[in-house]
């Protein structure tokens, strides 16, 4: 049998009874609130202030970017933005190529990708007298330059400023 003053020991050492018990939960309580601020500092970090997520991202240098008009309430849609077909043309030393397009009349995009090595690209658009409809000047630091147009049957020519020689034919239908 054991006495009084074993029983206050054994409490007292933790080595059984509902000391050790009451350690053990202290403990797991401790452990979960250690996780649970590991949990909110981590969500906390990944998540930006609000002054973050109204702050714009830094445009490209030399990228000018512009809004599109403003479109009358009574015109918004909500469905999604269509998807313009496109002609993919690279601007190499040589000029462009393709040198040639033929399509139906419509809006499309013509996105000119710049593998010239010149300084500054300036496109000009311009229909079969010689008016200019479009121009573009584009930088060196803009791999990519991309427009769209909506153009009637008829011909027009892309070139490239600075040098006579590097013209893509388009034919609208």
């Amino acid at each position: 049998m054991q006495s009084s003053k074993e029983n206050e020991t054994t409490e007292t050492n933790g080595v059984g009874g509902s000391g050790a018990r009451a350690r053990v939960i202290r403990l797991l309580f401790v452990a979960l609130g250690c996780l649970a601020g590991c949990a909110v500092l981590s969500l906390a970090a990944r998540t930006p202030s609000r002054v973050e997520a109204a702050r714009p991202a830094a445009a490209e240098p030399n990228c000018k970017v512009t809004a599109p008009p403003a479109v009358p309430a009574a015109r918004q849609s909500k469905s999604q933005p269509a998807i313009l077909p496109g002609h993919a043309l690279t601007l190499t030393p040589h000029g462009f190529e393709p040198g040639k397009i033929i399509r139906s009349a419509g809006p499309f995009v013509i996105a000119v990708i710049g593998q010239s090595g010149t300084d500054t690209a300036f496109f000009v658009l311009s229909d079969d007298l010689g008016n200019q409809i479009r121009t573009a000047q584009v930088p060196k630091e803009t791999p990519t330059w991309a427009d769209t147009y909506n153009l009637i049957a008829g011909h027009y020519m892309l070139r490239e400023a600075g040098h006579p020689d590097w013209v893509c034919d388009i034919t609208i239908n």
